[in-house]
C-alpha cells in the first residue's frame, strides 16, 4: 500500500508546465514505478532525475492527470495481497511493545477458547509468541522482505557453547529443590524399579526433544525478537523486563484456566511465579547473548519444564499438594533461591561477557532492522 500511495506522492510532486513536460515527467514517473528498489533510493533517484527539489507541501496537482486511477487500486490490491497491511518504520523498543502486544492477546484468546484445546492448551499457547513475530515481520512491518532481519533471530546457530550451561543450571536447581523436600520431609520420593529404569531416561529423553520443540516457540519470540530490540534499556534491565513480561502473558491461562498452576491460591502462586520467570530470564538472557543463539534458551526452557515435570511425578508430598506448590515446584520458594544464585552469579562474574556478547553501550541507539540495512 506504501508503494502504491508513494507512486501518488511522486505524480502530485511533479510540477506541470506543458503537454510536452507532462510526457517527460511521465516517462520519468514510469521508470520510477518499474525500478524496484527502496523507498530512500526512490527518493534520490527521483530527485536527480526531476531535476529538482521537490517542495514539502503538495501544489494541488491533479494526480490522476499522470496515473490512471485503475493502476493505483491495482497497486493496492497487490500489495494487500502480499500481506503488508501496515507497512510503518517503527524503533526497535515499539517493535517490542508492538509484538508483546499482539503475543498477550493471542494468549488470551488461546484462554478463551480453552475448552476448543483441550489438554493441548498449554502446547498451542507456546507457540503463539512466534504466531507474534511472523505477524511483526509480516504485516505490522516490512522487516520480513530482508534476509538480515530473519538472520537476527539467530536460529540458524546451534550455540553449542551454551548447551552444558543450559542443561545443567536447571537440573541442579530443581534437582536440589527437590533433594531438600526429601530430606527435609515435606515430601517423600518414589522412585521409579530398577527394571524401567532404562525405560524412565527413554521417556524422559523423548519428553526433552518434544519439550524443546514447543519452548522454541516462546523463545523465537522472548529471547529471539523481544530481548536485543530492548537492549537500549540496559542488558540487565532488558533481561529482568523480559522475565518479568513473560510471566505477565502466561496469566490468562493460569487464571482462567485449570490446565496451569491450578493448585494453591493464587495470590500466593502469582507473585511467586512472576519473581521466578523474572530471576529466569537472566539466565535465559546470559544464554541468548553468550551463544549468540536461541537454541540454548529453548533448552533449558526444555530441560526446566522436563525436570519439574519429572521430579513432580517421583514426588508425594507429605503434607498437601499446596505446600509443595508454595515450596518447591517450578516457581516455589527454593526455586526462587536457587535462581537468585544463578542471576546473582551471572551478573557478578559474567556481566563483563554478557555486555561485550550483547553488543550494548551506554547510550547506544539500536537502529530498527531495516535502518541497518
Amino acid at each position: 500500500m506504501r508503494r502504491a500511495l508513494g507512486y501518488c506522492f511522486y505524480a502530485c510532486r511533479c510540477p506541470m508546465r506543458g503537454p510536452g513536460q507532462r510526457q517527460n515527467k511521465q516517462r520519468e514517473f514510469r521508470f520510477l514505478k518499474a525500478d524496484g528498489c527502496d523507498k530512500v533510493r526512490r527518493d534520490r533517484l527521483a530527485q536527480k532525475r526531476l531535476g529538482h527539489a521537490w517542495p514539502r507541501r503538495l501544489r494541488g496537482v491533479d494526480t490522476m492527470a499522470l496515473i490512471d486511477p485503475s493502476t493505483v487500486v491495482s497497486c493496492i490490491r497487490s500489495e494487500l495481497a502480499r500481506g503488508r497491511i501496515v507497512v510503518a518504520n517503527f524503533s526497535d523498543t515499539a517493535k517490542a511493545a508492538l509484538f508483546y502486544v499482539i503475543a498477550l492477546s493471542l494468549a488470551g484468546t488461546i484462554a478463551a477458547t480453552t475448552s476448543t484445546w483441550g489438554a493441548s492448551t498449554l502446547h498451542v499457547l507456546m507457540l503463539t509468541p512466534a504466531a507474534a513475530v511472523l505477524v511483526m515481520m509480516l504485516l505490522v512491518t516490512d522487516d520480513g522482505r530482508y534476509r538480515a532481519a530473519w538472520t537476527s533471530l539467530d536460529l540458524h546457530k546451534a550455540g553449542l557453547n551454551g548447551w552444558p550451561f543450559a542443561i545443567m543450571v536447571p537440573t541442579l536447581v530443581l534437582g536440589g529443590t527437590y533433594a531438600v523436600t526429601w530430606v527435609s520431609g515435606l515430601a517423600e520420593i518414589h522412585a521409579p524399579v530398577t527394571n524401567g529404569l532404562l525405560k524412565f531416561f527413554l521417556v524422559a529423553l523423548l519428553g526433552l526433544a518434544f519439550s524443546t520443540f514447543f519452548a522454541m516457540g516462546e523463545e523465537i519470540g522472548w529471547r529471539g525478537y523481544m530481548l536485543p530490540r530492548l537492549k537500549t534499556l540496559g542488558v540487565l534491565r532488558a533481561m529482568l523486563v523480559v522475565g518479568f513480561l513473560q510471566g505477565v502473558w502466561h496469566l490468562p491461562i493460569m487464571l482462567a484456566t485449570p490446565w496451569y498452576h491450578s493448585s494453591g491460591s493464587k495470590f500466593i502462586v502469582v507473585p511467586l511465579f512472576l519473581v521466578t520467570l523474572t530471576l529466569a530470564g537472566v539466565l535465559f538472557g546470559y544464554l541468548r547473548f553468550t551463544s549468540g543463539s536461541v537454541w540454548p534458551c529453548a533448552i533449558a526452557h526444555a530441560v526446566y519444564n522436563i525436570a519439574w515435570d519429572t521430579l513432580t511425578g517421583i514426588t508425594a508430598a507429605s503434607s498437601s499438594p499446596e505446600t509443595l506448590e508454595y515450596v518447591a515446584g517450578e516457581s516455589g520458594i527454593l526455586p526462587i533461591l536457587g535462581l537468585s544464585v544463578v542471576a546473582a552469579w551471572i551478573w557478578i562474574a559474567r556481566r563483563t561477557a554478557v555486555i561485550s556478547a550483547s553488543g550494548y553501550t551506554s547510550g547506544e541507539s539500536t537502529a530498527s532492522a531495516k535502518s541497518r540495512r
